[in-house]
């Protein structure tokens, strides 16, 4: 529900151009997305191996692109 509630703001934004905070946020609740699939699939265990090392991933790519931007 996170995730739709912060996809359909960004999409409902016409004309204009996402900020980072919402590139961050959406990264947030997507990888968040993730964990609860793999979590319900399979357990807590494989859901946290596998949205842990996606969250550290796409924050530094983020991040590098947030300094990039500047």
């Amino acid at each position: 529900m996170i995730f739709f509630l912060v996809t359909s703001y960004i999409i409902l934004n016409e004309g204009r151009s996402i900020t980072v905070k919402e590139q961050i946020i959406l990264t947030i609740s997507g990888v968040f997305l993730l964990y609860c699939i793999v979590a319900r699939l399979f357990g807590i265990g494989p859901g946290m191996f596998i949205a842990i090392p996606v969250f550290i991933i796409v924050s530094i790519v983020v991040w590098k692109i947030k300094w990039r931007v500047k």
